[in-house]
């Protein structure tokens, strides 16, 4: 949810994330860099870390000569953001994939109701000048110096989080919905809410234009704050 939250807030509020260098040569990003390079995407990171204080990195992967798909978003959170550098050029993958089958797609984005309608949508290579918000002024960061908070302990890592959430102000309610049949077998289901966090809508009638978060959370990071007449009005990228 800290994920969405971020994804959320980024498109609806074209927030211009600083940039972040990323040494490949990491033992951890190595070994995906050396596909990711000889492929003809290019992919820039950026820190999308809101003030809730866990390591969020926000991606736009641009195909130069793709006659479909020239845009697509990744975002990850991940307690180690290296981690999650890692984890977006897996599923970056397996989403081209995914976008690429033909699907239909609504004229009227109002009628937009699925997770590929939006994403879909705005990767037409016509619709690159949507992003450009992106390319921000903000200092360039390095990915190395992005803090990781894992502790290799998972009671501890949820504690962290929890904290976090706990510090701006955010109830989270836990509710455990494991089945019989699953406990049998060593499965448990938990559904998790923070209601005050901002909710992410692939449905663009319903992008939840009235949450407080929306307006607030830009603002207390110090970015600008765009009003509800002038939230971002293409549909949400995200898939």
């Amino acid at each position: 949810m800290i994920e969405r939250d971020s994804i959320a807030l980024t498109w609806l509020q074209k927030i211009s994330w600083p940039e972040l260098e990323i040494d490949w040569s990491h033992p951890k990003l190595e070994p995906f860099a050396q596909r990711h390079q000889r492929s003809f995407v290019n992919a820039r990171f950026f820190d999308a870390t809101t003030d809730l204080g866990v390591p969020t990195i926000y991606a736009l992967e641009t195909t130069e000569h793709h006659s479909e798909l020239g845009q697509l978003v990744m975002c990850n959170t991940d307690l180690d953001p290296i981690n999650g550098v890692a984890k977006m050029l897996r599923e970056s993958a397996s989403s081209r994939i995914a976008l690429q089958s033909p699907r239909p797609v609504p004229e009227d984005v109002f009628e937009f109701t699925t997770v590929f309608h939006g994403a879909l949508h705005m990767g037409a290579p016509h619709r690159a000048e949507a992003f450009d918000f992106l390319s921000s002024a903000s200092p360039t960061r390095h990915l190395e110096d992005m803090p990781s908070l894992e502790s290799g302990d998972p009671a501890t890592d949820l504690n962290v989080v929890l904290g976090k959430l706990a510090d701006r102000g955010h109830e989270v309610i836990v509710v455990d919905m494991t089945t019989d049949e699953a406990r049998d077998v060593g499965f448990h289901v938990v559904k998790v809410l923070v209601p005050s966090l901002m909710p992410l809508s692939f449905v663009h009638a319903g992008r939840y234009l009235a949450t407080p978060r929306l307006y607030q959370a830009p603002r207390d990071m110090g970015y600008p704050v765009l009003s509800e007449e002038q939230i971002n009005p293409d549909p949400q990228p995200f898939a």
